[in-house]
This record gives structure tokens, sequence and C-alpha cells, in this order.
């Protein structure tokens, strides 16, 4: 999808340069393209086959990248939604294996109270129905979860490659090695979220609007307004697409294309493919949190964040050999009349996501993985003519050198592998659905570092899913909207909240001692609680067994003695914020 057009252009023009570089004239007859291929073309199998290649050789670069930094050892907690889009991919899955026939609803309903992190429509769809596929072929859990993250991200950056062809294989390559090893890119990749998918299909629309603009047939457009409409069903932020047909029209002198009958039936396919979703967002949302107040000085704000992130986020390396590819492939080509669509459509990438940062969202880097690889794309291009000058004033090593001292200096200035350590919650779901003594308990999590997700996320892999009901502290102890406000106590004593948990009952407990980003009443008050009555909740476990964990506490894990679990009531959960009703 990405390339396949561009790989004629890109093998005949490096075909030129190197015959160029070595000062022999060619004739207008069909350039031979050396050892891409013996006939001097590739069919259409062998293109798409070579394109798989630079997938498998980059996924794989991004699995070793996740495995040095200790993804795979570690839990979920890296960001807080990291749980929900695991939980929710997994209801989805099941649901296509043991649920057709019932009520979705109903299932996701069910689904919550075992297991409350589902976030289905929360976020839009998308991200969730491809984890669904992926773990119908693969082992359901996190660890194919980060895989998949890792093929996502190897994709985007075998697009790089791709695109970069022009400018040879080694630079092609190096392109895409480069994107993948920016931080940005490494930590997205080791963490179980949406943003990058949601950027690879950025990346998808951006290549269909390029080829729009190189032959104005329809089917690219509209190609274009269908993968925005699925970029927009994997993430809402998507929508700084909207902005590309603008600002890569404008760049080609083409305004009136804006407003032509086809530009409206791609945006109208557009709204076909994403609306209905984005309107489920926004009713979920409208309740669940508060919106950032928007003004003139915000949006300044957003500007000026956005630009210094836009600098740092690629390293110095990249930042200014884009800046010297903007100039080389936009800004000169502009003035002369002969800027390629390519590089307009990429531009119209990284602007559009650029200036969708000024919308009021959290300015945070995961928004604008696509606008660097957009970024990278520019790096590559002034690279191989910074490589071309120098070879041909100073010889083909002189030209090496040059790629060379940039990757040297690339991984000096901008590239570093992140460590992810262990908390414990793994050690912890293990003991306890291992337990056949635990079968049937509840068990109840409170955490103020997000381990109310990672126990979540970690026990249900491991059971025949729905099995335990996991509850949160921060919903059955207290009640509060997404972002932690209108934070209401339920019960505010300890003998209150003892006769409550008695009352469901609650067996097991695990308390998390680690301080969170604000301490939480009810957490506070459950610790004293098992504290004052050692003889209600005996301890069981502790992990680390001495010490402190990679957060900076520990894992206690308590049996609540003297409750008789035939006597269960009913799990209610509050989702007044979100569904306007109590599930039970």
């Amino acid at each position: 999808m990405c390339g396949l057009v561009e790989f004629e252009r890109a093998v005949k023009l490096n075909a030129l340069i190197q015959v160029q570089e070595a000062n022999i004239i060619v004739p207008d007859s069909k350039p031979q393209v050396g050892s891409m291929s013996p006939s001097g073309s590739l069919t259409l199998s062998k293109k798409i086959l070579r394109f798989i290649g630079v997938v498998a050789l980059l996924a794989g670069a991004a699995v070793w990248l996740q495995w040095r930094s200790g993804v795979y050892q570690s839990e979920l907690n890296g960001y807080a939604d990291e749980a929900a889009h695991l939980i929710t991919g997994l209801m989805v899955r099941d649901y296509l294996v043991s649920g057709l026939g019932q009520s979705p609803v109903e299932f996701a309903e069910n689904y919550y109270l075992h297991y409350p992190k589902v976030g289905f429509g929360i976020w839009p769809p998308m991200y969730h129905f491809v984890e669904a596929a992926w773990f119908l072929i693969t082992p359901p859990g996190k660890i194919s979860a980060f895989v998949l993250q890792a093929l996502i991200t190897g994709t985007l950056a075998a697009c790089v490659a791709w695109m970069a062809l022009p400018y040879g294989w080694w630079i092609a390559i190096s392109a895409g090695l480069a994107f993948l090893g920016l931080p940005t890119v490494q930590l997205f990749t080791g963490m179980v979220m949406a943003d990058n998918l949601m950027c690879l299909f950025s990346f998808f629309a951006m290549v269909a609007f390029l080829h729009y603009m190189e032959t104005w047939k329809r089917r690219y457009l509209f190609l274009f307004g269908f993968l925005t409409g699925l970029a927009l069903m994997t993430k809402s932020n998507a929508a700084g697409l909207a902005l590309l047909p603008v600002v890569a029209l404008l760049l080609m002198k083409k305004p009136g294309k804006l407003l032509s009958w086809p530009m409206v039936g791609a945006a109208v396919l557009t709204l076909a493919v994403a609306l209905p979703w984005q309107i489920l967002v926004m009713k979920l949302w409208t309740n669940a949190t508060s919106a950032n107040r928007y003004s003139m000085e915000y949006m300044l704000k957003m500007l000026q964040v956005h630009a210094s992130m836009y600098s740092n986020l690629p390293g110095i390396v990249v930042f200014t050999l884009a800046l010297l590819g903007v100039l080389i492939r936009v800004v000169i080509p502009f003035r002369r009349g002969s800027l390629e669509p390519r590089w307009a459509s990429v531009t119209g990438l990284v602007v559009g996501m650029f200036l969708f940062g000024l919308a009021p969202l959290p300015p945070e880097p995961r928004y604008h993985v696509a606008s660097l690889a957009g970024l990278t794309l520019f790096a590559a291009s002034a690279l191989y003519e910074i490589r071309k000058v120098t070879a041909l004033r100073y010889g083909a090593v002189a030209g090496a050198a040059v790629v060379v001292s940039a990757g040297v200096l690339y991984g000096m200035t901008t590239f570093s592998i992140g460590k992810r350590e262990p908390v414990g919650y793994g050690v912890v779901a293990r003991q306890i659905a291992g337990n056949p003594a635990y079968r049937e308990a509840v068990i109840l999590v409170s955490s103020e570092a997000m381990g109310e997700g990672m126990l979540i996320s970690e026990i249900a892999p491991l059971e025949l899913r729905p099995s335990h009901y996991i509850l949160r502290a921060t919903k059955m102890l207290a009640r509060s909207r997404w972002n932690l406000d209108q934070y209401e106590l339920l019960y505010p004593d300890e003998q209150k909240m003892q006769e409550f948990l008695e009352s469901i009952p609650v067996r097991i407990l695990v308390y998390d001692t680690a301080a969170g980003v604000m301490p939480m009443q009810h957490h506070k008050l459950l610790g004293k609680l098992i504290e004052n009555n050692p003889a209600k909740w005996r301890l069981v476990g502790i992990h680390p067994a001495s010490g402190t964990n990679s957060i900076g506490g520990q894992l206690k894990i308590y049996e609540l003695q003297g409750i008789d679990e035939k006597k269960r009531q009913s799990i209610k959960i509050d989702m007044r914020y979100t569904l306007q009703r109590v599930l039970n």
C-alpha cells in the first residue's frame, strides 16, 4: 500500500544517480538497476515480497529493542491506559470465540464486572478490533500484544524506508532504523497503546494522497478518505489529517481541488467510516472528564510547547537534517514551481499533526509519531544530498563516511534504550490464579500507582474468561471521574468499609504500598483498616519479601477471615459518569 507505485521511480532514480556519479552518459533508454533485478524491473509479487522482507527486518529490530528495554518481563506499567487497551482487545476476542449469539452489550457489561478495565467506546474501536484478530491467531496476552506493537511500528518504519528508496538501500534501511530508534518511538512501541496504529493509518493516508496528486485519479483520493476514516476509528487525534489536503494542495498551487466534488466525496467517506464511533466516544466522554478551557493564551502556549516538542523529539541529528531536507525538497522547489507531490504530501502530514496539537488536548508526544516518520524522511533526503555532493567532490569513500558519521552522531546524541522494570504484579497474579483454593475468590486490588490495571491485565490472560471478579478499590470504595476530579469517598470510616467488604464478600486483597501521583483517601483508610484488624486480614504474601520494588513499594496479599463465600452478593459498579447507571 505504501510505496508500490513509488518503487518504480525509486529504482530508476537510484540507477540514474549511480551512473551519473560514475560520470557515465546514458541514453534515454530504460536505465538498468543492477542488483535490484537482472531484467531491470520487478513484478508486483516481487515488490510485495521485498516490502514484506523490509517489514520483517524492521519489526524484528523493534522486538529486539523491546526485549532489551525489558517490556516482555514487566507488567503494563508504562501508561495508565495500557491495561484497558489489553482487556478491551481480550473482550472482543472472547466475544468472537464464545459470545456470538449473546447481546454484545450484556457480554461487555458482564466482562467489565469481572475485569473492570474495559474501555470499549472510551476510544474508537479499530485498535481493539486489530488486537482481537491478532489474539485469534496468537496466545492472547501481553506478550502477543507487545509483538503486535512491534509489527505495527515495524511496518511504519518499513514505509519510511520504502519511501526513501530513491536514495539507495543503505540510506533507506538506515532511515527505517533511525525512526525505530527514536526514544519516543521506542517508548510507545513498548506500550500496549493505540497511537502507533493510528500513525500507521495516517501514513498510509498520506501515501494515498501523494498518489492522487501524482495521477489526479479519484480512486486514490477516495482511498485517502477511507484510510483517514480508519485512522479516526483508531484515535480521534487523527483529525489532524483533515489539514493534509489543504497544506499539500496549496503547496502544489492547486487550491481549486479543495472544493471539487471528489474531495467532498472523500470527506463524506471519511465521515461515514468514523463518525458513528466518534459520536459514541463523545457521548461517553462528556461526563467522564473535564474539557480543557480554550483561549488565545492556551493556543499560544500549545504552539510554544509543540514547537519545542518537534525540535527535541527527533534529536539534534534528525532534526537538523530534516530542516535541511525541508529547504531542499519544499522551500526551494516551491519557489521554482517544481515541488514534487510526495514532499507536498509529507509536509501536509507533519503540519497537520503539528497544528492539531493546538487543540484542547494534553500535549503528549505519542500523538506525533507520524510526524516523526515524516521528519525522518526529510532527514534521509538531506543526508542523501550531502552524501552525493561529497562523493562527487571527494570520492565514494568520503560520501560513505558522511553517512557513517551521521549514524555515529545519531547514536551518540539520540539513540538510547530505556529500561522498564517489573513491579511484581505478575508474580502475585500467578500466585492467585494458580491456587485452587482461590478459584472462586473475589479479589480487591488497591493502589495509587496504576496497580489496579496491572493486576487485572496479569490475571485475565491466565484464566478461562470470565472467571475471577477482580474489583478496583477506586471503583468500589470511592467514586470519581476519569481524571480523578469530583472524588468522593464512599465509606468514610473503617467500620463501614469493613462491613461493605464483608458483604460482598472480598476474600483476597492486594494492597500496593507505593505512592502514586496523588494520595487517595480510600487507599489510606483501607491501609489503616488492615493494620488495625490483623485478626480479620491475614497476611499471606508480600513481594518483594524485603526492600521495595521498582516503584518504591511492596505488594501485600491479605486474606479476609471468617467469611462465607456462598453468600456472595451481586457485584455492583457505579458507572454514572460514563453509562449514567450502575452495573450489576
